[in-house]
Formats: structure tokens, sequence, C-alpha cells
């Protein structure tokens, strides 16, 4: 019996060892990851999506929650009909350290992202507000207080050098369902319903163009008191305007920052208390941002980028005088605040270049140049961040694809470490 025994529990070795070695290790293997602080290490990883879009004309990401982000772009047929798409990324991965202590994904414990369906189309503007709408022209949408608001510009049918502009309202559990499930406008409700038709400005709601994300200001108690809305008109030519919404969105006010016409496309961001160890922020101040324009008549390569520090003081948004920038040359831009940091993601005057830079408490300085186009232009990318990640999506306007960059905290202190070295080993 003891040689039988021996033989049995040879032969369930062999076994064993075969099946170990013929196993196939790139194949449904999940586990969890141990447990360490994440900020300790750097974090760059980069996907790419085929889309069923022919054309992108616009794009922007904004939060659902957490573990779902929503990647909205416009995107124009062969018959030219524009239309709003939209698709779930979901960020949540599982990985692993390399040697050189970056993080690379080796598996995913839900999809990355979901298929893309129809948001918002002519046929619905045209029902909601009674007008006759020719294409959708740019789309930003923003997660404001569990709500998800989306900010249209439309271009009329009648006069086609004409835009309006329109803020929509939707449910965020809604829009993340009816994503999820695959339901398109054509056999259900409307996603959205209109909230708002602003009159920003002097031609009451015509060729106002929202230029970038609103920027959302608190009260004493950390409740929403309301948002700040960049935007530029086009009559004879670009001024910069902002306008003050309160929590409900409701415009209180149309501020003008500057006089000076060059300068449109504005962004505005808070600003970190720290934003420049030289010159803190003021503890009396209520609020403290910073406001962005580029300057697009400028035909050379020389900077046209310019900023002005800015504040809520006694009710009211104050700024100071205008700076312009010495070091960038850009194109389209997106900005976001990243920790301590102001992060400008924008490209080069021709849209074939993708850069990321750092605001440095004077001026911005470029990090790093993130990707490159032989073919084709970027179409405005985006940035966004959420506690010590930051989210890119960009896509090119003779692709059908999306591309998501993802990178956090440590990869800029990095950056900017590399960078500092090098300039100290340039002036020994």
């Amino acid at each position: 019996m003891k040689i039988l025994d021996y033989l049995f529990y040879i032969a369930l070795c062999i076994v064993a060892s075969i099946g170990l070695f013929s196993f196939n290790r790139s194949v449904d293997m999940y586990f969890f990851l141990p447990t360490f602080e994440s900020t300790r290490y750097e974090v760059y990883e980069k996907e790419q999506w085929q889309l069923d879009s022919i054309n992108l004309v616009s794009m922007d990401i904004t939060q659902i929650n957490p573990d779902k982000y929503l990647i909205s772009y416009i995107s124009k047929d062969k018959d030219n009909n524009t239309n709003l798409y939209g698709m779930i990324f979901y960020p949540s991965k599982y990985s692993i350290l390399t040697q050189k202590g970056i993080w690379q994904n080796i598996a995913t414990n839900t999809k990355t992202h979901s298929q893309e369906i129809l948001l918002f189309d002519t046929k619905t503007l045209n029902a909601q507000t009674k007008q006759h709408i020719h294409s959708l022209h740019s789309a930003l949408i923003q997660n404001i207080d569990s709500n998800l608001y989306l900010f249209l510009n439309a271009t009329l049918l009648q006069k086609p050098l004409t835009t309006r502009t329109y803020i929509f309202q939707a449910n965020l559990e809604n829009i993340a369902k009816a994503i999820e499930s695959n339901t398109t406008q054509e056999n259900a409700k409307p996603l959205f319903s209109l909230h708002e038709n602003p009159a920003l400005s002097l031609f009451a709601r015509t060729n106002a163009f929202f230029s970038h994300k609103p920027s959302t200001f608190f009260g004493t108690n950390n409740t929403i008191q309301g948002i700040i809305l960049p935007f530029f008109t086009h009559i004879e030519k670009d001024q910069a305007f902002f306008g003050i919404f309160n929590k409900e969105l409701q415009l209180e006010e149309v501020v003008k920052p500057h006089d000076n016409i060059l300068y449109t496309n504005p962004i505005i961001l808070p600003l970190h208390p720290i934003h420049d160890i030289n010159n803190p922020a003021d503890d009396s101040a209520t609020h403290q941002c910073l406001a962005l324009y580029s300057n697009k008549t400028i035909q050379d390569e020389s900077p046209n980028l310019a900023y002005q520090l800015c504040k809520i003081s006694n009710g009211s948004l104050q700024f100071e005088d205008m700076q312009e920038s010495s070091n960038l040359s850009v194109g389209a831009m997106s900005a976001a605040v990243f920790g301590r940091y102001i992060v400008l993601l924008y490209t080069n005057r021709e849209n074939t270049t993708i850069n990321l830079a750092v605001w440095n408490g004077s001026d911005f300085i470029t990090l790093k140049e993130l990707d490159r186009s032989t073919k084709g232009s970027f179409i405005n990318p985006k940035i966004l961040t959420h506690g010590t990640y930051a989210y890119i999506a960009y896509a090119k306007d003779m692709q059908s694809k999306i591309n998501i960059i993802t990178l956090n905290e440590t990869y800029i202190n990095n950056l900017i470490a590399s960078r500092n070295a090098i300039n100290q080993n340039a002036m020994k």
C-alpha cells in the first residue's frame, strides 16, 4: 500500500507541475493590489479607443463620481448633422509597480469604457427651445452640486453666423444608467431639459461663446455659493467676460475683466493659498483666483498668453492688472487645479502638439510635450482633476479615436524636479 501511496503522490505532483507551467497568466487574472500610499509613486498611463463617429468637432470630460467619468463630444456626420455623444470612462484598475516605481496596468476589474450613445441633438434642441437650429457649435458638461449641466452653443438656421447660448440640466444617475444600458434618445425621453437661456451679450443671447468650464466658489460653511462662467462675445471683435451665477445657475452679474480686445478665450480658476511662496495669499480675501487669456492675432511664435490675478471681495469679482506671459505660445488650452498646482494643457498654434505646463507663481513653465501629430490637428484637449489624479482627454480631427492620459501629482513633482536639475546643471 505504501508503494501505491508514493506512486499516487508522485503522479499528483507531476500533474500539478504540468498545470502550473502550462497556465496562461495573461488571461482573466485578477487580484487585489497590496495596500500602500499611491502618492509616493509616479503614475502615467495612456489609452486609446476607436469610436463610431466620423468627424469629431469638440470634446469634454467631467466627473460622474470618483469611479465614473463622462467623456462627451460633438460629432459631424456625412450629411453635416451635428450630435452630442457620450461614453463613460472607468479609471479603476488593478496595477503593480515596475522596478522604476511606475504603475503599469496588468488587468482591469471593470470595463475601461462604455459604449457611446447619443446624448443630445438638434431635434431635441429645436423641440425644447421652439427655435430653428442649424447645428451644435460647442458643448461643455459640468457636475455642479450633484447635478449635470450642459452649457451649449448652437448656430441658428436662418443666420449661420449667429450663435445662441443655452444651459440644460440632467440627472447624474439617469445619464449614467442611460449610457451603461445603451439607451438612446430614439427610444427614451430626452436626457437633458432646458434650464436657462441666459442673456450674456449686448445682443441678448446671441454670439456669446462658452470658452471653459465654470469655476465653483463656496460660502463660509463650504456650501456652494455659485459659479463663475468664462465666455467671450463675438460681434465685431472678441471680448472676454465672466458670468456670475448663483447656486441655482441664475445669472446675477456679468463682469468685464479688461479692455484689451486682443486677449480672449478666458479661463478662471481658484488659486492655492501658497501659489507664490514670495507673495502669499491675502488672508482677508474670500476667494483667490487666476484668469487666463490668449491672443490669436499674433502670427509668429511669440508668447500670446496673458493672465490676471483676481479675487471675490465684498461680493464683487475684482481683477488686478493684466500681465503677459514671457514663455508660452498657445493655441487651444484647458486648465485645472491639481493639488497645490495650477496645470495648463495647451496646443501649439498649429494644434499639432499637446503640452503640459504649470504655474510657478509668476508665469507658466512648460514641463513636457505629451503628444505630437504628423497628420491632422488636435481638437481642444481637456484636463480634469480629482484628488491626486488628473485625466487628459483629447482627439484628432482626422481620426475617430479618443485618447486618455492618466497621471498623478508625483508625476508633476518629478517633471519639476528634473527641470530644476537641468537648470542647475546648466548654471554650473
